[in-house]
């Protein structure tokens, strides 16, 4: 993970931004790390960019899955061809069980290695259990689209997605996953990114 020989943080370049600061051991930057590294294969899990300990203002600690996309699919609108609206389906349902697959993905990595289970996969402090047990913490996903100008299509996005993201958290203890979808200009006044 690069640490900023500057000011010791850990900086991440995902779809065209730069998030961060975090503290390097608050974030596990799972698409690079060993254990996700060593899944390739046709197999592969998905994984989000990185898993980051974090206080937001006024509320407990949450542990966060981040994912950046420059991008995300719209569904069919009138007037559409039937092809093309079959096409923006296809499209929307594909984003949406990939952003699905990784979280649950990453919520299975995440767990595995803040339990220990992975031997010798080396987990920022604050992410273990011990640190972030899973009853003292929240979960939360933070998915930014850098190409949304307009926070209504954030809006649109999270209305769409959410009720995905709360069905797969049927399992946790607190059984619930607090969402965001941020777009660039979100993010920075969230101070996600630079």
């Amino acid at each position: 993970m690069p640490v900023d020989p500057n000011d010791g943080q850990v900086y991440l370049l995902e779809s065209g931004l730069r998030f961060g600061p975090f503290h390097p051991d608050r974030v596990w930057e799972l698409e690079a790390s060993p254990l996700y590294v060593g899944l390739a294969g046709n197999s592969q899990p998905k994984a989000v960019e990185a898993v980051v300990y974090r206080h937001f203002r006024g509320k407990d600690p949450r542990i966060v899955f981040l994912e950046a996309k420059s991008s995300a699919p719209w569904g069919p609108r009138p007037g559409d061809s039937p092809d093309d609206r079959r096409a923006k389906a296809e499209a929307v349902e594909r984003f949406d069980q990939e952003i699905c697959d990784k979280l649950l993905h990453s919520l299975h990595l995440w767990l595995g290695a803040a339990h220990g289970w992975w031997p010798g996969v080396p987990l920022p402090a604050k992410l273990t259990v011990d640190a972030a047990p899973m009853n003292a913490v929240e979960l939360c996903l933070v998915l930014v689209v850098s190409g949304f100008r307009d926070p209504e299509a954030c809006e649109q996005l999270y209305n769409r997605l959410n009720p995905r993201v709360q069905r797969l958290a049927v399992s946790l203890p607190k059984r619930r996953f607090e969402f965001k979808v941020l777009n660039e200009a979100t993010a920075r006044v969230n101070r996600w990114c630079t």
